[in-house]
């Protein structure tokens, strides 16, 4: 099979990644450290297959396929309609798109969902024009795909159910054959969307993870987490602006820019409007709803990959627009659109009018493809960090576990990589390494709370403020009466509101452990502990980090006869000495509890790796040692593993 391999981010991260772990574990075990785990992976099944036989380059042929699929599909349903000339039109609008040949030409996905939904589209016109019962397993088989391949195209299936009820409604003008198509439909579409979301539910605790985990709380992605990438998500930029901004620079952003929004669709669509003059045919109504309704996901996901979907209905709504034109100002019109949508989209002529900074095609590697220049070469010319994966290739095996703070071509090697911010646990262990260099993580604060002497079966500490930006973490509680401590018993029942999985830890012996309410400090939030025995205590200490600014507390004891009632109790607050080497090496030492065998930094900085430059100075004090460097990265193996 002659393919350059994958050089795609999306793609030799977890696409592939996922993939081939599914590959040599030969099933799905349960991956709770990845969020791009949770999403539906129809596509990857069919990659799977493929990589069997051919490896990164087959996935890559697959995906490819899709996208020659979809251009054959216009061109029949444009013969359909009696307009070929606008199907080969919209097909080289579509194809010279630069947003999506570097789509297609990956291990992505989006293309096999711009296959799909274009084909629940078809099957729909089809079924509207016959009324066929058979048509509509197919329309459900194809809507419940979009779903399998993408949450965003799960859009298919209310919109396919809709269309069909509305159809048969407008054929019958009686209730019972709508509601029976529409159950048809919605039926069949289930099949493709519940194994998604019951092996989430069994697995993550979520159906639809990893977002609404407000809905389905659970241990693995925290409302934090989801929070930050949904407001990311919406807007590409950590530091957002007005959203009416945003919008008024969309259209050439889109068209022209492409820098900011990962990708543009060419210059020659901000001629878009002009399918409205092909108005008055059905075919372009339905294909200009169709387009606007598969846009709908993109005010969530600004990406311009979110917006193919739209290309392919636009691209025909424009042709046949542009065939309706009069005598040969057809011809003519079209040609000179069509060279220079084509043109402006070419690899090198991109460059003349663009400063390149965008996603597009670099190039068209034949020397790759033709394996004339070696494919370990390529892939360390087009991959950031590639000599990164081939030393964890070497060093590490399935069974270890590596944290990086930085994205890796995890497709390229078989060790359990995880990244610091794609998972709950995996943000956990990076918690443990920040804090040996973040003050307001120290467990420096400890309020020293009395209350008079008093038989307790329980105790509560309710926070009673609000912050949008600060969450709460809580350290330890130690109980004492007078000057004797209550050591901590294995009994103890102890609870949180939110994120209950991690409570115990207040209860550990273990400050530099920690209790984190995984979302933004609310009053009600509470810690709760039950004692089989009743206590004897007047006094408690909460231990917790610096940078607790916002938090303000109630407390509560249980009596004997089961009541809580609030505790008439003072404070006062201590400052704890914290020794640096020692939460440093502690920092070591939690990772090597936590089964990880390896670390990854980038000692260039930004996001997680703030952390970084830290650890490279000295990784001797944090139990490290270092196995290689790649630029910037560093590969250290942790001490005992």
């Amino acid at each position: 099979m002659h393919s350059p391999p994958e050089t795609r981010a999306d793609g030799y991260t977890y696409h592939l990644g996922l993939v081939g772990r599914y590959y040599r574990h030969h099933g799905f075990p349960a991956i709770t450290t990845n969020i791009y785990a949770y999403l539906s992976q129809g596509a990857e099944m069919l990659y799977l297959f493929a990589y069997s036989f051919g490896r990164h380059l087959a996935a890559k042929m697959v995906h490819f396929g899709f996208f020659l699929a979809t251009v054959a599909g216009m061109l029949l349903f444009a013969r359909r309609h009696g307009a070929l000339a606008a199907g080969v039109t919209a097909a080289v609008l579509y194809g010279c798109s630069p947003v999506v040949g570097p789509t297609a030409t990956s291990s992505y996905n989006d293309c096999a969902l711009v296959f799909y939904q274009f084909l629940t589209f078809y099957g729909l016109v089809i079924w509207w024009k016959h009324r066929s019962a058979q048509w509509l397993t197919i329309v459900g088989v194809l809507a419940g795909f979009c779903f399998a391949i993408k949450y965003t195209g799960g859009l298919a299936i209310p919109v396919a159910v809709v269309v069909v009820a509305w159809g048969a409604w407008k054929q019958s003008q009686s209730l019972w054959r709508p509601l029976r198509a529409a159950l048809m439909v919605a039926a069949v579409s289930a099949l493709f969307v519940l194994p998604w979301t019951l092996k989430n539910a069994w697995i993550v605790g979520n159906p639809v993870a990893p977002f609404y985990n407000r809905v389905f709380p659970n241990p693995n992605v925290t409302i934090q987490w989801e929070d930050a990438y949904v407001e990311w998500a919406k807007h590409y930029s950590h530091e957002p602006r007005p959203r009416t901004e945003e919008l008024a620079e969309t259209p050439l952003e889109l068209t022209v820019h492409g820098g900011k929004l990962g990708g543009m669709v060419g210059p020659v669509f901000l001629l878009a409007p002009l399918a409205l003059l092909a108005w008055r045919r059905p075919a372009v109504k339905a294909l200009l709803a169709a387009a606007v309704i598969c846009a709908l996901p993109w005010w969530a996901n600004v990406g311009t990959r979110f917006l193919i979907p739209s290309l392919v209905f636009g691209s025909l709504a424009m042709g046949m627009a542009l065939s309706a034109l009069p005598g040969r100002w057809c011809y003519g019109v079209g040609c000179l659109v069509l060279v220079g949508h084509s043109l402006s989209g070419w690899p090198d002529l991109l460059l003349l009018w663009h400063s390149g900074q965008v996603w597009r095609l670099n190039e068209i590697p034949w020397a790759a493809a033709l394996r004339v220049e070696p494919e370990h070469e390529y892939l360390q010319r087009r991959i950031p960090y590639f000599k990164a994966a081939q030393i964890l290739a070497r060093e590490a095996g399935p069974d270890d576990r590596v944290l990086s703070l930085e994205p890796l071509a995890e497709a390229y090697f078989s060790a359990d990589l995880r990244v610091s911010y794609q998972g709950a646990p995996n943000e956990d262990l990076y918690r443990g390494i920040l804090a040996a260099i973040e003050p307001d993580l120290w467990p420096a604060r400890e309020l020293c709370v009395q209350w008079n002497e008093r038989v307790l079966t329980g105790f509560r500490v309710v926070q009673r403020n609000d912050h949008p930006s600060s969450h709460w973490i809580l350290s330890e509680i130690q109980f004492h009466r007078n000057d004797d401590s209550v050591a901590a018993n294995t009994g103890w029942n102890v609870r949180a509101t939110p994120f209950p999985w991690t409570a115990a830890r207040i209860f550990d012996d273990n400050p530099l452990t920690a209790w984190n309410s995984g979302q933004p400090l609310h009053s009600g939030m509470s810690v709760e502990v039950s004692f089989p025995e009743a206590l004897t205590i007047n006094r408690a200490e909460l231990i917790y980090p610096w940078g607790q600014y916002y938090s303000e507390f109630d407390y509560y004891g249980r009596t004997a006869d089961g009541e809580w009632a609030l505790l008439e109790a003072w404070s006062d607050l201590r400052v704890r000495p914290i020794s640096v080497p020692e939460m440093k090496a502690w920092a070591g030492e939690s990772l090597r509890r936590a089964g990880v065998g390896f670390l990854v930094i980038n000692t260039e900085g930004g996001g997680h790796n703030v952390v970084s430059p830290h650890i490279a100075k000295e990784p001797a004090a944090w139990g490290l040692d270092e196995i290689g460097q790649d630029g910037p990265v560093r590969i250290y193996r942790v001490q005992g593993t």
